[in-house]
């Protein structure tokens, strides 16, 4: 997202101050910015322009061109300080009924959070650098959503940075897939970006894997089907960029959602072969050319980086790289090798440790050739498995018979969800001919038809609901010309 920022005394771009603000830095960078910012009347002037707020109390406004400052601005030390403790006020915080709506806060300290037509805004779910994910009623079609919001301000930076930060979800609402998270609308409001999500029920795999490692059977399934689904990302010219476990949403049925696309490379997108920027993403479950922040290197290969990072901690419970700090964290990528799984986990097989190893070597070209590759690989690995070993043989060896119990459940669990997303498939196959064949009718203005077909696409209780920003419009399309 940025290039590496030079010395103190140089100004930062609009795109730099937009990063630091979001949290995006590394470590070193955002040094030297928080220090020119200390020493800049300038730029503090910018910073606080771009978030649309110069009322707050985080700077000290003094005659133009007095000798302490041309600029009209006090430096100060504590300005960041500031700075960050009010965007914090603005960003994330629960709305006070009857209020949302406003840009400002009528009541100290109680942020408002944006009105956005047809939805409303229940509660906070969890919240990161990239912004605050709320659970939100979607008024028009009666559904649960989750909404992301982040506070960027008013003035061209912020509208700037916001059309930076939407270029995640609406390519991924150019992807139609059963495992991707669908996103309904993308927009901004009163000064923040936000998103429209799927709203999925069952937490994500971080928190399930909170109750120990998988056998090697239910993880090389899951990371089968995350291989197949990356893959079908890759050949709409999208990499994810940030694949993790707290990315991969489950369904209460435990069928996995990739999401969060917020740090996404588009392939055909030219400025990835501009000066190097920062590491930008997750440490444990980065390649080497994106800690690196070798823009012009990321590419399938450091999904399947990310893929083989997420294979190890199902099997071992504990990500390939760990440390004390961020940097430390980054160095590990770059220069360790890590121990093969079946070290950490003596019950994980040969022919898994060799797959989970080839995903994490530092050359991309050493690793999968594509993520059809790594799936492919793993299918032949689950093939031998249930042909050439017992269950017992492939069970992660808990040291009571409780453990052996929740290792069998969750592989019976993962079945299920296999089942799920051969229906999920077939869903989604016949909601696509359905718009295709309610936009038929309509062309030979058969409206009753089309309505009639349209109908069927509402989702029985407790099934995924498909529909999406073509089938509102085809919707609308229906019932205007009905009532004319």
């Amino acid at each position: 997202m940025m290039g590496n920022v030079g010395g103190a005394d140089r100004c930062p771009t609009a795109e730099e101050l937009a990063d630091l603000l979001g949290d995006r830095l590394e470590e070193e960078h955002r040094d030297r910015l928080e220090f020119h910012l200390g020493i800049c009347g300038k730029c503090q002037q910018r910073v606080v322009v771009a978030v649309g707020e110069t009322s707050w109390p985080i700077f000290t406004p003094m005659p133009v061109g007095t000798a302490a400052e041309p600029n009209g601005f006090e430096p100060r030390q504590t300005f960041l300080g500031r700075l960050r403790e009010a965007v914090r006020q603005h960003v994330g915080s629960t709305p006070r009924p009857g209020l949302r709506g406003s840009t400002r806060d009528d009541v100290e300290g109680e942020p408002i959070l944006p009105s956005i037509r047809g939805i409303e805004i229940l509660h906070e779910l969890g919240r990161g650098g990239m912004g605050t994910v709320y659970q939100a009623r979607q008024v028009g079609l009666n559904r649960t959503v989750a909404i992301k919001l982040l506070w960027l301000g008013h003035g061209g930076t912020a509208v700037d940075t916001a059309i930076r930060l939407g270029k995640g979800p609406k390519a991924l609402a150019r992807l139609t897939h059963p495992h991707i998270i669908q996103v309904y609308q993308v927009g901004m409001s009163d000064g923040w970006v936000f998103a429209v999500f799927e709203y999925v029920d069952g937490g994500d795999l971080k928190a399930a894997l909170k109750n120990g490692v998988w056998s090697p059977i239910a993880a090389a399934r899951l990371v089968r089907t995350l291989a197949e689904t990356v893959q079908y990302m890759h050949d709409q010219g999208v990499v994810h960029c940030d694949l993790k476990p707290s990315n991969i949403l489950l369904s209460s049925r435990g069928v996995p959602k990739i999401a969060d696309f917020g740090l996404i490379t588009l392939l055909d997108d030219e400025s990835r072969q501009d000066a190097p920027g920062s590491a930008l993403g997750t440490p444990g479950y980065m390649p080497p050319e994106q800690a690196t922040g070798k823009r012009s290197e990321i590419g399938p290969a450091s999904d399947i980086h990310a893929l083989g990072a997420i294979l190890y901690e199902l099997l071992t419970g504990r990500p390939p790289f760990l440390g004390s700090s961020r940097a430390e964290i980054l160095q590990q990528v770059v220069e360790m090798v890590p121990e093969p799984p079946s070290w950490l986990c003596s019950s994980v097989p040969v022919g898994l440790d060799e797959i989970c190893l080839r995903c994490l070597q530092k050359r991309p070209e050493d690793r999968y050739t594509s993520a059809r590759k790594l799936a492919d690989a793993l299918a032949h690995f689950l093939d031998l498995g249930d042909r050439g070993s017992s269950p017992e043989d492939l069970e992660v060896n808990e040291p009571d018979h409780e453990a052996e119990c929740n290792g069998q459940a969750r592989e019976l669990a993962q079945k299920v969800a296999e089942l799920e997303c051969n229906l999920n498939d077939t869903e989604l196959a016949l909601f696509q001919a359905r718009l295709k064949l309610a936009e038929y009718e309509l062309k030979r203005k058969n409206l009753k038809a089309a309505e009639s077909i349209l109908t069927e696409c509402v989702p029985r209780p407790g099934r995924p609901d498909y529909r999406n920003a073509r089938w509102s419009e085809l919707w609308n399309r229906c019932r205007t010309r009905s009532r004319s």
